[in-house]
């Protein structure tokens, strides 16, 4: 009941499409499913990221960087600092040692993860 309530929301075919491959990828595995609504990066940043100038990012959950390597390859400069948050400790050595070593925009690790509420584990 919650899934159809939750698809009953979407506005348009793309998001309905997009909501159903997600569903049909977790329940087989079949990674096609994904790919059949891979966006193109160039365009979804430009829509959602780049449409101003952006200062300062937060990527909350950046694993070893990865989204951030792709912000600055598509923010044509306009990105000067990223907060990446990354809870887990072999992940966050990686961004780590990311950060220094980019030198487009600077790199803030914070070994930490985003939540609602102050806990710790």
């Amino acid at each position: 009941d919650e899934i159809a309530l939750a698809y009953s929301l979407l506005a348009d075919e793309k998001s309905k499409r997009t909501f159903e491959n997600v569903i049909y990828y977790k329940l087989t595995g079949d990674i096609k499913y994904l790919f059949e609504i891979d966006a193109d990066a160039d365009a979804t940043y430009r829509k959602l990221v780049f449409s101003k100038k952006i200062n300062t990012f937060f990527d909350l959950g950046a694993y070893n960087g990865d989204t951030v390597r792709q912000l600055l390859e598509h923010g044509e400069g306009s990105v000067q600092t990223v907060w990446a948050m990354e809870p887990d400790a072999r992940n966050y050595k990686k961004l780590e040692a990311y950060a220094q070593a980019e030198t487009r925009a600077q790199i803030v690790p914070v070994h930490a993860g985003a939540w609602n509420e102050e806990e710790f584990a």
